[in-house]
């Protein structure tokens, strides 16, 4: 039998409200349940964290969408195939148990480093699946990210814990905000990495997502000084980046090469990403929501002053490589983030940022000056002494765009100019 007969069953079985009619299958779920943990086991003699890739994991993976549908005794295969078919449908179990899942996150702690590293990845998914149900039994919590915090400074697990931290700090943010100053800290460590380079970024990502998430608990003072910590490195580095002479890094697809987080640290787009993934958590400040310019600066969001520095580094490096498109876009989504955030007090930097833009795009038609400009419509367009302004941003855009678009193939070459220009023009209208 298929997975998609074992969902249309599943489908049909939750529509039943006849638990004696539902009991008649629980033979046959049960024989199907143990044929999947014997199916989904890896080789006992796999050594290392096996790959993620080819027909044993996509079976793996159809087997976990399947149940997301619908013992510490046995060899590390045994016991990691039954915590992956329990990591499958964990997220639906009601917080309210407390028998079997507080035995199970029990077990899963005092696996030891040593275990094998297929069965540790898999404890580490299951407890970040476990965030809802952590959330409401804090008693497990502290444990539970003390644990994965312990895996999350060796490199081959470094980005599943952070991301089951960021995970379980989503749903728990007021419970752990004594993680910020160790999370601050893994950042560092796992810089120092020689080796997945690329793997340690998504780390480092989650750590700023889940410190971010953390701050914005914190009263204003501690949001300014935090998040100036978080920030600062970022601008320093960035700096450095810019001012460097670049150069040609060889070995670029080698995810193990010794050098791969330094490879990829001296490109701009890292530490641009950086200021996206923070400010994409800050919550807008309710200052923002004010719609005059005088009454923004009795009520400053706290991140202002930093949101202001790195719009600076920002505008450097929109200078520094005006004609790479990679970089531009992936600068004006950090802009746009930092905008959202601040509302109308990021006035301060509104009216150079529209004047840089007007000048790279005369000579680089970047479409995602478009985009960000309909953002900047979008917070002060309600506003009457910049209209005008905004109106001279637009003809301006709209001329440069029009001198792509009437080229051979112009709309057909540039789509997302097309859909760009659209959606800053339809501001205007409403």
């Amino acid at each position: 039998m298929t997975f998609n007969i074992w969902y249309r069953i599943s489908e049909g079985l939750f529509s039943f409200e006849d638990d004696q009619h539902i009991e008649k299958f629980k033979p046959y779920v049960i024989r199907y349940l143990d044929a999947l943990y014997r199916h989904c086991r890896y080789d006992t003699e796999e050594e290392g964290i096996p790959d993620r890739d080819g027909d044993f994991a996509d079976f793996r993976l159809k087997m976990h969408a399947m149940l997301m549908s619908c013992s510490q005794n046995g060899t590390w295969d045994e016991t990691e195939a039954a915590l992956f078919i329990i990591s499958t449908v964990i997220g639906n179990i009601i917080p309210e148990e407390n028998v079997v899942v507080p035995e199970l996150v029990n077990a899963i702690i005092r696996l030891p480093s040593t275990s094998h590293p297929a069965l540790l990845l898999t404890s580490i998914d299951l407890l970040g699946s476990a965030s809802e149900w952590l959330s409401k039994n804090s008693s497990h919590l502290e444990k539970v990210v003390e644990w994965i915090l312990h895996l999350a400074v060796i490199p081959s697990f470094a980005a599943p814990a952070t991301e089951a931290i960021d995970k379980i700090v989503v749903r728990s943010s007021s419970e752990l905000l004594h993680l910020i100053p160790l999370l601050v800290r893994l950042i560092p460590h796992l810089e120092t990495s020689q080796c997945q380079g690329k793997k340690m970024e998504v780390a480092i990502s989650s750590c700023l997502k889940a410190c971010t998430t953390l701050i914005m608990n914190l009263p204003e003072a501690g949001i300014s000084l935090r998040l100036s910590e978080l920030a600062q490195p970022i601008i320093e580095r960035l700096q450095l980046v810019i001012s460097s002479t670049s150069v040609i890094i060889t070995n670029n697809e080698n995810e193990k090469a010794a050098d791969s987080w330094a490879r990829i640290a001296g490109e701009p787009v890292l530490w641009i990403d950086r200021i996206a993934t923070i400010f994409r958590e800050v919550r807008p400040w309710n200052g923002g929501n004010l719609k005059t310019v005088n009454s923004i600066a009795s009520d400053a969001a706290p991140w202002l002053d930093i949101a202001t520095k790195l719009y600076e580094v920002l505008s450097e490096t929109l200078t520094r490589y005006e004609s790479a498109s990679r970089v531009v876009e992936h600068c004006c989504r950090s802009i746009r983030f930092i905008v959202r955030s601040l509302g109308l007090q990021s006035i301060g930097f509104v009216e150079p940022l529209i004047t840089q833009m007007m000048d790279i795009f005369s000579r680089h038609q970047h479409s995602c000056f478009l985009y960000l400009s309909s953002i900047l419509v979008d917070e002060y367009g309600s506003m009457e002494s910049l209209q005008p302004g905004l109106m001279i941003m637009l003809e301006s855009f709209a001329h440069g765009t029009f001198t792509v678009l009437t080229l051979e193939n112009g709309p057909r070459d540039h789509p997302d100019t097309v859909d760009d220009l659209f959606r800053l023009a339809m501001r205007y209208c409403f």
